[in-house]
């Protein structure tokens, strides 16, 4: 299982700190995360993230889709989940408020 993060916040805050938190336990259970950021979002890589996370930069949600397996994956938003995402019910989806 892979885990496949969005979090497309311009600006750093307490939803970009849970983000890199839940990277680090996502990757004490062995399970890897792709992580979809905001291309220009520079502060990333201060947050320490665990050496196997894959971080892609997008310049709008758009560009998630085509970049997700054909197969069953776990997305989990750190925000609402986009609009065409969040109707791909072949997907588990997972979208945090905080």
């Amino acid at each position: 299982m892979r885990a496949w993060q969005i979090n497309l916040q311009a600006q750093l805050g307490g939803g970009e700190i849970f983000t890199a938190f839940l990277s680090r336990a996502l990757q004490r259970l062995d399970v890897p995360t792709t992580l979809f950021v905001r291309h220009g979002a520079r502060y990333w890589p201060s947050l320490n993230l665990p050496s196997g996370t894959e971080i892609v930069p997008v310049a709008n949600s758009g560009e998630i889709a085509p970049r997700l397996p054909r197969e069953r994956a776990w997305l989990l938003a750190h925000g609402p989940l986009p609009a065409g995402l969040s109707a791909d019910a072949r997907h588990l989806r997972t979208a945090f408020a905080h």
